[in-house]
């Protein structure tokens, strides 16, 4: 069994960097408030109880954040997928661009990115009627 790597068109993997970027920060703060609060020392903490609310919401919102992206990816994808179905598998792999009334074989116009039908027939998953 052979194993192929999947290329993401660059508009996906441009939602999972934003994706990524909340709960990363959010992850940020949180040591942060978490090394502030240590910082202050055990007498200090009564006056900083906000601190626990604080990264409790911080957790929540990423959490909350990553699941409606992941299902944004998911939706967009699948609908890519639906769309390069309808139009025989004739979508640029980078760029999504319609590549219907382009060469079988050559250079995509929106991006250079070089393709064949037969790599664009097996990546989407479209059987070759011809």
């Amino acid at each position: 069994m052979s194993t192929t790597n999947v290329k993401l068109p660059d508009c996906l993997k441009m939602l999972i960097a934003v994706m990524w970027s909340l709960p990363i920060a959010s992850f940020v703060a949180m040591l942060s408030v978490l090394v502030l609060a240590g910082m202050l020392g055990k007498g200090h903490l009564d006056h900083f109880l906000w601190l626990g609310t604080l990264v409790q919401v911080l957790m929540w919102v990423s959490v909350a954040w990553i699941l409606v992206f992941s299902a944004i990816i998911v939706f967009r994808f699948r609908r890519i997928c639906r769309d390069a179905k309808v139009r025989g598998g004739r979508i640029c792999l980078k760029c999504l661009y319609d590549l219907s009334t382009s060469p079988r074989d050559g250079k995509c116009p929106e991006c250079g990115e070089k393709y064949t039908h037969e790599d664009l027939l097996e990546y989407w998953g479209v059987r070759n009627s011809e």
